[in-house]
């Protein structure tokens, strides 16, 4: 009874003599116990103040951490012993308890018997201290690495006591604990970060996917502090938009509405970020204006704050961005911009490895050119097509497309602005078609498209789409450009049970297509594998003509109509074959053309005409020019210095050379091919336009170049008696050339009637049967003994 009369001062007092041991007994069970095992520091330090608030038989027993900017101070856990409850996140700053700081920062406990007066803590009162009935306080300081990072806080409540020695000393031991729990929960996350960052180094050189590697990367840095939520976007090809990488902890709902995000000055965190090439922070999202147009969207998901750094490559391009988002206004401390740093790298790895990887998968099964399926690709998604046809029983065509006339681009314009013309055909070629079907370039000119369990039908309709398509006239570096495609078409399984086959039967059918006439398609017949040999005979035929001088000249007398002479001649190649005869020019030329051995037999045919008409001219025939055929192909950039050496090696006077060139030619790049006409026309060179009418017939590029002479087609000159509209034609390209001082000759003219009429029209000149064929040379020779006799 008289224990119970004693008041607690004197309970204490006596307690004090006899605690010493249990409290010593008390550190010695915590320091054995699971504090140091403790994945989760938090339960640690809430057994400490547990502990500490039974041993001490206090109210309140709490521990605070430093803010990385030492500004405030954060309170890690708060028991209260009469509730037996635990609790967090209170916050004290500096600027608000100035004294409070400095005394933690003396490093000595703050021993406050009294602490509504004490120098240090008197600053609570009103705010802390009376809400709470709070009379007396021991705050320890807790050292972490060497220095001050927090405090442990004991908070009497009720009359204030005087602390007690042995209490100080306790407070100090579980201080000293504390800091050992923080110092290896630190510890361990420095190893976990530093396993994770090898773990990542690992998925990367194993080639796991970008995706999975980016996501444990958050995750890693996200385990590092709870309160953080990590997002990696990805800059795309174009340099514009950024594209999602990872946010494992961010709504995938916020993801989808900033996936492809355009970057800007003012485009949220990231986008500025990377728009800048540097480091945004916005500590509020709710304040701050780059977020104005984002700040609803970050709103409706909880987050406040987000900073947001760019990765970059060795080069310094812009990868991506690495932002890291809080759900409360918050700035950056030391520890989460080493985070970050630490997090750029890494991802910077990862981002390039996976583009490097991007680029052989490219380079495997993609044509570098125009980003079409290579032929190591179709030739895979043929096979599964064919596999797939064969179970249901269905067609599967293929196309196989050639330019016509490509070749010509390359040789006249150069590479670059052939290269130009391919990716815009590419382009095109895509929009005709269905995303499952395939298009893929196989190598200069050449692209084939596979229509997976397509009917011929649909291949036919798929054909003439195309036809018209690639027909339209391109813009490329200023050039006007015009190429039209010849199309082969094979079918599985009627065609070839194999994608070879089908391929081999297709090209086949796509050279019938050319023999057609160009621009237009042809489906493969078995039949045409005779006409392909026959074209490799004919091809290997003229090689060895080429070496073995079997092409000769014959020329056809161009006559002026009024006064019946001789204006000039057409020098006409002609191929006699040692089996086969005379061969047509009709059906060796386009082989010629498409095979580019025409440009060595049209410089043949150039120093052969020179070389013939400056012999006649020193026999004394009279001196006539001698009009040779330009094909495109020839017309290549250095052109003009092959008429140049000719005319040297020669001796012929340029005055007495003319070239015919056709309108597709002229047409090719207008300003390139003017300059190269000029140079041509300065150097004497006649300039004729052959077969007018039957291209573009442009007036435009007539009063431009420096044309002398324009030639009339054969196919209007051979009906023109009976087709009124060839009759109209013929009438307008005379007094179109006139109009422009240029003269106007007619060929294939072979009756007295057409004769007639195109006196009666005003046609200046013309050739044909009605007044020579083409002659040999002996014959030549001979026709102009007979004339200079007769004159």
């Amino acid at each position: 009874m008289k224990e119970q009369l004693k008041t607690p001062a004197e309970k204490r007092l006596r307690r004090s003599r006899n605690s010493l041991l249990e409290q010593q007994r008390a550190l010695a069970s915590l320091t054995r116990s699971e504090i140091f095992s403790a994945e989760d520091a938090l339960e640690a330090i809430r057994l400490l103040t547990r502990t500490t608030a039974r041993e001490l038989e206090i109210e309140r027993i709490s521990v605070w951490r430093f803010s990385e900017d030492r500004l405030a101070i954060k309170c890690m856990d708060l028991y209260e012993r009469s509730q037996q409850r635990h609790s967090s996140g209170m916050i004290l700053r500096r600027e608000d308890f100035p004294n409070y700081f400095e005394g933690l920062e003396t490093e000595e406990a703050i021993v406050a018997d009294d602490a509504r007066h004490h120098a240090f803590t008197a600053q609570f009162t009103d705010v802390y201290l009376h809400p709470f009935g709070i009379t007396s306080m021991l705050d320890v300081p807790i050292h972490v690495f060497g220095r001050v990072e927090g405090a442990l806080c004991c908070e009497h409540t009720g009359e204030p006591l005087n602390w007690t020695a042995e209490e100080r000393f306790f407070a100090i031991a579980v201080a000293n604990l504390a800091a050992l729990v923080i110092e290896q929960c630190e510890r361990r996350r420095a190893e976990a970060l530093v396993r994770s960052q090898r773990d990542m180094l690992e998925l990367i050189a194993n080639g796991a996917p970008l995706e999975h590697t980016l996501t444990a990367l958050a995750r890693t840095i996200e385990q590092q502090d709870d309160k953080i939520l990590c997002s990696v976007l990805i800059l795309d090809e174009d340099g514009v938009h950024l594209r999602h990488g990872a946010a494992p902890s961010i709504p995938d709902s916020y993801i989808r509405q900033i996936d492809g995000l355009a970057i800007g000055p003012s485009v949220g965190s990231c986008g500025t970020a990377a728009f800048h090439r540097q480091t945004v922070i916005v500590s509020d999202i709710r304040t701050d204006p780059r977020w104005a147009a984002y700040r609803d969207i970050a709103e409706e998901y909880g987050l406040r704050a987000c900073w947001s750094t760019p990765i970059f490559d060795a080069r310094q391009n812009v990868l991506g961005t690495f932002a890291v988002y809080f759900r409360e206004p918050q700035w950056p401390s030391e520890k989460h911009l080493r985070l970050v740093e630490s997090a750029i790298h890494t991802a910077a790895i990862a981002i390039e490895r996976s583009r490097v990887e991007d680029r052989i998968q490219r380079l495997a099964f993609y044509d570098p050119l125009t980003g079409l399926p290579n032929r190591a690709l179709l030739m895979d998604r043929a096979a599964q097509a064919l596999a797939l046809s064969a179970r249901d029983n269905k067609e599967t065509p293929l196309l196989f497309l050639d330019l016509d006339r490509f070749k010509m681009v390359n040789d006249s314009l150069g590479h670059h602005v052939g290269d130009g013309l391919l990716r815009s055909i590419a382009g095109r070629l895509r929009s005709c078609l269905r995303e499952s079907d395939t298009v893929s370039r196989l190598g200069g000119d050449e692209f084939v498209v596979l229509l997976p369990e397509t009917g011929s039908e649909e291949a036919a309709q798929t054909a003439e789409r195309i036809l018209g398509v690639v027909a339209q006239p391109y813009l490329i570096e200023d050039y006007r450009l015009s190429t039209t495609p010849s199309i082969g078409i094979s079918v599985y399984p009627r065609d070839g049970s194999d994608v070879e086959a089908l391929v081999k039967h297709a090209d086949t059918a796509m050279y019938q297509a050319k023999e057609k006439g160009r621009n237009t398609y042809q489906f493969f017949t078995e039949d045409m594998n005779f006409a392909v040999l026959e074209r490799l005979t004919i091809e290997s035929g003229l090689r060895q003509a080429l070496d073995h001088g079997a092409f000769v000249l014959e020329f056809q007398p161009q006559y002026d109509i009024a006064t019946h002479r001789l204006v000039g001649l057409e020098a006409l190649i002609r191929w006699q074959h040692p089996e086969w005869g005379r061969v047509p020019p009709s059906r060796f030329i386009p082989i010629a053309e498409d095979s580019g051995l025409i440009v060595l037999i049209g410089e043949w045919v150039i120093h052969e005409a020179c070389r013939q008409n400056v012999y006649r001219q020193s026999l004394g025939f009279e001196k006539v020019p001698v009009a040779v055929n330009i094909a495109s192909p020839q017309f290549i950039q250095r052109f003009e210095d092959v008429v140049e050496r000719v005319l040297s090696e020669t001796g012929m006077e340029p005055q007495y050379l003319e070239l015919e060139l056709t309108e597709g030619i002229v047409m090719q790049g207008e300003s390139s091919i003017q300059k190269r006409l000029h140079k041509l026309k300065d150097m004497g060179v006649k300039l004729a336009i052959d077969d007018f009418g039957t291209g573009y017939s442009s007036l435009s590029y007539l009063k431009r170049f420096p044309i002398d002479r324009l030639k009339i087609d054969q196919s209007f000159v051979r009906d023109i008696i009976d087709d009124q509209d060839d009759l109209a034609i013929t009438r307008a390209v005379i007094s179109l050339g006139h109009s422009l001082r240029l003269l106007v000759i007619a060929e294939g003219v072979e009756t007295e009637q057409q004769l007639a009429f195109l006196r009666e029209v005003g046609c200046d000149q013309a050739q044909g049967f009605y007044f020579s064929p083409p002659l040999s040379i002996k014959a030549l020779g001979d026709w102009f003994f007979q004339n200079s006799k007769a004159s």
